[in-house]
C-alpha cells in the first residue's frame, strides 16, 4: 500500500516538474527572441547614426531646414507655361 502512495506521488511529481520545465523552456525561448529583436533594432539604429556621423563629420553636411532649402521647379511644368503665353 505504502509502495502504490509513493509511485503515485512521484508520477505527481514528475508531471509537476515536467510542466514548470515546460513552462521555463518557453520564457526562455520568448527572451531569445526578445534579444534578437533588440539586437537587430541596435543594429539599425546604429547604422543610421554612424551614416549621420560620417555626413556630418567628414563630408561637412548638415540637416535640411526650410531656412536652407531651394525649390526648383520642374522643367516641364515651365516649359508648358511658357507655351501657352
Amino acid at each position: 500500500m505504502a509502495s502504490g502512495f509513493w509511485t503515485i506521488q512521484t508520477q505527481y511529481n514528475s508531471r509537476k516538474l515536467f510542466i514548470e520545465i515546460e513552462k521555463k523552456r518557453t520564457i526562455l525561448e520568448q527572451i531569445h527572441q526578445d534579444n534578437a529583436n533588440l539586437e537587430v533594432e541596435k543594429l539599425t539604429k546604429a547604422t543610421s547614426f554612424r551614416t549621420e556621423l560620417i555626413a556630418k563629420e567628414t563630408l561637412k553636411m548638415s540637416t535640411a531646414t526650410p531656412s536652407i532649402t531651394q525649390y526648383v521647379p520642374h522643367p516641364s511644368k515651365t516649359s508648358s507655361s511658357g507655351a501657352s503665353k
